[in-house]
């Protein structure tokens, strides 16, 4: 597990405001506060108990989500060093507060003005809970900057529904109950590079819909060939797809070469969403 290097970061964020929109990721990016992918069914198509997975970090929903499913060894990997703060901060809250103290943060939308609050009474407790750099990323975060600042707005409305611990209590409490025997990693990095910091065999990798990115420089190609040598024998990479029609077929050579299977396809105006598995060839 990489570490948390609090001051390094609060600078970075600095960088957020100034840099030119680009359509690739950096180091240092707006935080999504929840997840954009229906997350809330997607999981029910894979058997992620007591497996061993790799995923995203971003807003902290498919940890939380696998966690729910059962899944206990779980990394998660992101080039937006920012990331892994808002997941543990997150994950802090779920395991203090009540299902009803959290819908209130669900019905106002804004995790960062409750964690404010928190801050502006020295609340103790929370103080305690929360790892001693995460604590002092976000006490010196609120201090200086304002919500737009650190969270990204592009996130649809009522987003928080695509998660399933957010459903009902009865799965919100099981959440609480599993995050306690959940064996959890960070890695600062992007999907092209996870090969070089990690040699683990993975049950499932869970890619969201980086590969889209990846299409833009034509990377995509070398990365599905890197993952492929990160999962087991009987493991899946797991691809979710959200991209224009016409950028589609962009894919076809992977999916021929990795013998990938569609679990899912949904044709949406110009868009088309898929859900694809991949697993190693026998021949």
């Amino acid at each position: 597990m990489l570490g948390f290097d609090t001051y390094k970061e609060i600078d970075g964020i600095n960088c957020l405001n100034k840099k030119d929109k680009s359509p690739y990721f950096t180091n240092y990016e707006h935080i999504y506060p929840w997840t954009n992918e229906n997350l809330r069914d997607f999981f029910d198509m894979f058997d992620v108990k007591e497996k061993k997975v790799l995923c995203p970090t971003s807003s902290g929903d498919h940890f939380l989500n696998l966690a729910l499913e059962g899944a206990t060894d779980i990394t998660c990997f992101d080039i937006n060093r920012l990331s892994k703060y808002y997941q543990e901060l997150k994950i802090t809250l779920i395991k203090r507060l009540d299902y009803s103290d959290f819908e209130n943060i669900l019905f106002s939308n804004d995790v960062y003005t409750c964690l404010i609050t928190y801050f502006s009474n020295n609340d103790v407790q929370f103080k305690k809970n929360l790892k001693e750099s995460v604590y002092e990323f976000w006490s010196n975060v609120v201090k200086q900057y304002e919500i737009n600042s650190i969270m990204s707005h592009d996130v649809q409305v009522d987003a928080y529904w695509n998660n399933k611990y957010l459903l009902n209590e009865k799965n919100y409490y099981q959440l609480k109950n599993r995050l306690k025997n959940v064996k959890l990693r960070y890695l600062d990095c992007d999907i092209k590079n996870l090969n070089k910091i990690t040699h683990e065999k993975y049950d499932y990798i869970f890619t969201s819909n980086i590969f889209y990115y990846l299409m833009k420089d034509g990377s995509h190609k070398g990365t599905f060939d890197d993952l492929i040598n990160l999962i087991g024998k009987e493991g899946q990479i797991v691809q979710y797809s959200f991209m224009p029609n016409h950028t589609n077929d962009l894919y076809f050579e992977e999916r021929r070469k990795h013998d990938a299977k569609i679990l899912y396809r949904c044709e949406q105006d110009n868009y088309i969403e898929n859900i694809y598995t991949y697993r190693r060839r026998n021949d």
